[in-house]
């Protein structure tokens, strides 16, 4: 079950990017391609080839891109909360939606859109939370400290494992962060402006966090590396 819902989301995800491509206004081929060849990066982006929850999560998070392009926002409720009974961190995406929902509305109706879309995964979560009150854990775990110090290790930069059968540099070492850079450099200004709104409201959003929590062999936020990736090809 967990094999067939995982291979069953990672093509899902790979359908919403299509969507979220063409939306962008990217021609059919290059929105076809770029999805493929995502998907088949996912395992290299994320650590020890990823987690199965990994792929559920870019699945609604494209979904969620796509809908806030194309749609009314409230097609979004539903996706908020089944994405966020994920993974609670879907809560912290949704305020990246609201340059792409203004695009077809006013700025009081967009920040509604985004106000009640992140008060139904509020809900959700705390649905959640009570749930699974009397678990053992901690919710959080504060992580800046072991960032600090892995910063610190030069050696950490250049990690090696191995995917798909052969090595290469870790997702968090420093060839792999430096092309990702140069790829975001040298794609940006082909980007429509809305997603550049989206794109820095996620760093704005992610990178505390992901400072602050995540463990220090965590890859950049799937949302942004899809986003980037998808739209940072050439419009040739």
């Amino acid at each position: 079950m967990i094999y067939f819902t995982t291979f069953l989301f990672a093509w899902l995800s790979v359908f919403a990017m299509y969507l979220v491509c063409r939306a962008a206004g990217f021609r059919p081929l290059v929105s076809v391609i770029a999805p493929v060849v995502m998907i088949l990066a996912v395992p290299c982006f994320m650590t020890g080839g990823g987690y199965f929850y990994d792929y559920p999560e870019l699945a609604f998070m494209a979904l969620a891109v796509w809908i806030a392009l194309r749609l009314d926002w409230w097609w979004l409720l539903p996706v908020a909360a089944l994405a966020t009974w994920n993974k609670e961190s879907f809560l912290f995406m949704l305020p990246t939606l609201y340059p792409l929902l203004r695009q077809r509305t006013s700025r009081i109706r967009a920040a509604v859109a985004v106000g009640l879309l992140m008060v139904t995964s509020g809900a959700v979560y705390m649905a959640n939370r009570v749930h699974s009150a009397h678990n053992p854990g901690a919710t959080v775990l504060l992580k800046w400290k072991s960032q600090i110090k892995f910063v610190l290790k030069p050696a950490h930069w250049v990690n090696w494992e191995v995917t798909y059968g052969f090595a290469h540099f870790k997702a968090f070492s420093l060839i792999p962060l430096a092309l990702l850079v140069w790829t975001v450099w040298r794609g940006w200004l082909l980007l429509p402006p809305a997603i550049q709104r989206h794109g820095q409201i996620a760093a704005a959003l992610h990178l505390p966090l992901f400072f602050s929590f995540a463990c220090r062999e965590s890859c950049v936020t799937s949302a942004c590396s899809m986003l980037y990736f998808c739209c940072c090809w050439p419009r040739t």
